[in-house]
């Protein structure tokens, strides 16, 4: 298994959310802070708190993204651990955010955050949790448009890097990160399944236009460029 990752982007990204959540909590100190000295800026200050605490809380969604192990991508690695160099996956380098090449095509492959169980009704995606004896329901309709946006930006990044290449087929891949997470068995039109099992599901998919062996190199060549 090869693996490329842009680990500059994961890195600054960490430090982006060490600085909106440090910043907001320093922000929301020194306003409460002026608050009790000056009361007769309340006003003038209270927009201010609410944009710190805002800041603050999309740094702690992108610190536990960026910031904490294992991330997606260590979790889609160790999952593919063990296949052969025929397999090569691109992580934030190549459109999508996690680009897999291997022998039976070309994926991107789209992390489902989400636990219970999942399913597809044939219009959009659903999301079963238990909750005190109680089944939730919850439209996940979104990931549909993720899977989309991810397939697009991989064909645009392989138009560029191979501009020869053509017209390339790219299918999206649901892949199911969370440990207590299923996916309800039922035929639905979209490749998706539990990162426990994506090793046998990419070996068992029917063979798509591949790139040749000289393609992929220069893919290689052009990204790390």
């Amino acid at each position: 298994m090869q693996i490329y990752i842009n680990e500059k982007s994961i890195k600054r990204k960490a430090k982006l959310g060490t600085i909106l959540t440090i910043g907001g909590l320093a922000v929301m100190l020194l306003c409460a802070v002026l608050t009790f000295q000056q009361p007769e800026y309340y006003n003038v200050l209270f927009p201010v708190v609410i944009a710190a605490v805002l800041a603050c809380q999309a740094g702690v969604v992108v610190s536990r993204r960026w910031g904490q192990s294992p991330r997606v991508d260590e979790i889609l690695d160790a999952c593919l651990k063990g296949l052969d160099s025929r397999f090569m996956i691109f992580h934030y380098r190549l459109g999508a955010d996690h680009a897999l090449i291997c022998p039976t095509g070309v994926y991107a492959l789209v992390p489902v955050y989400e636990d219970g169980e999942l399913f597809f009704d044939g219009e959009d995606w659903w999301q079963v949790r238990k909750k005190r004896k109680k089944e939730k329901l919850s439209n996940i309709s979104r990931i549909s448009k993720d899977a989309a946006r991810e397939a697009r930006k991989l064909s645009q990044a392989l138009t560029k890097h191979l501009p020869d290449l053509g017209d390339f087929p790219v299918q999206s891949v649901f892949v199911l990160v969370r440990s207590d997470s299923t996916l309800r068995p039922q035929e639905i039109p979209f490749l998706a399944v539990h990162s426990k099992k994506i090793k046998p599901f990419l070996r068992k998919l029917s063979k798509k236009r591949a790139l040749t062996e000289d393609q992929a190199a220069e893919l290689i060549n052009t990204v790390n460029s």
